[in-house]
């Protein structure tokens, strides 16, 4: 029989002791799982929009739809300041039309990953405006705006573009980058269509200042810049670093008087592009030898025969 202390068995402190981690360990809260919110209403209003749902999601939640058509906006842009993802059915299937307003999505702050959606008519500053945050967006359309398509805005904050077709954009008041402007910001452009855009400052497709990109198996056509800096395709300004790759650039034009239609400033190739006029552009390390295809002429290997580009895959909704 075991001895007793004040009528308590010697051996129950010790049970007692050797049980305390796994209370601690159960009396610790949970990890809240991310949440799946479904939009089902088409209007900005009323139950299940897509506004609501926003601003109802938790941190790392997924925004899908039940819906398709278009969502047209009646309460101006919908602020990002989570980390959020919302995945649209597809770009062919459901668009966000801005109603004229300044923005469709702000993001101050956060995570936020963007796909299968179709955005379209703002009149502003851009169609998705980024500060200071990272971003994805893939298998989208960006179409019909007045101001730039996409906007990646200060010192922090890496961004993806894939898949995505940005079109028919146009950015005023002597502003750079109607395609997509990027600021200070390090970002991969992949497996994109930039084509028809027009800047009244330089680089209708793509502008860069003070970031890092890098362009990969890209088609950049039919752009237009008004600019003195040009680069009615590619412009890069203020120690901004561009790498190209397997990407065509040719066929955009620079209305100004110094004629840089298609690059502005240096670009780093590494190989197998196809680049119309490139007046106005450096290539640093070198000219044709690191793998500019130069004059829109393929690149042409050691054995003669020619090194054509990747073909492209087909961007969203076309």
């Amino acid at each position: 029989m075991p001895r007793k202390l004040l009528g308590i068995p010697l051996f129950m402190p010790v049970l007692v002791l050797a049980a305390f981690p796994l209370l601690c360990i159960f009396a610790l809260p949970l990890p809240t799982r991310a949440a799946t919110i479904t939009v089902t209403n088409l209007n900005d209003s009323g139950a299940g929009f897509l506004r609501q749902a926003v601003a109802d999601a938790n941190s790392g939640d997924d925004i899908r739809f039940e819906v398709t058509g278009t969502i047209t906006l009646t309460s101006g842009q919908i602020a990002i300041s989570k980390n959020l993802t919302i995945t649209g059915p597809g770009a062919r299937t459901l668009t966000i039309d801005g109603n004229g307003d300044n923005r469709i999505f702000n993001q101050s702050a956060g995570t936020f990953s963007l796909t299968g959606l179709t955005l379209t008519n703002v009149n502003g500053t851009a169609c998705v405006y980024s500060n200071n945050s990272a971003i994805r967006i893939a298998d989208c359309r960006l179409e019909g705006i007045s101001g730039r398509g996409v906007y990646l805005d200060g010192g922090s904050g890496d961004y993806t573009i894939a898949r995505c077709l940005v079109t028919n954009c146009y950015a005023g008041s002597g502003n750079p980058g109607a395609g997509i402007a990027c600021s200070s910001r390090s970002d991969s452009v992949i497996n994109c269509t930039i084509s028809g855009n027009t800047a009244e400052g330089s680089g209708g497709g793509t502008v860069i200042v003070g970031g890092t990109a890098k362009i990969s198996h890209c088609t950049i056509v039919g752009n237009e810049s008004k600019s003195l800096y040009g680069g009615g395709g590619v412009a890069v300004w203020s120690g901004g670093t561009v790498r190209l790759r397997n990407t065509i650039v040719a066929g955009n034009t620079d209305s100004s008087v110094n004629n840089r239609p298609n690059l502005s400033g240096t670009i780093t190739s590494e190989g197998y592009n196809l680049v119309g006029d490139d007046t106005g552009g450096t290539w640093s390390g070198g000219h044709p030898g690191h793998g500019h295809g130069g004059c829109g002429r393929p690149r042409t290997g050691s054995s003669g025969r020619q090194r054509r580009p990747h073909r492209h895959p087909r961007p969203p909704g076309r």
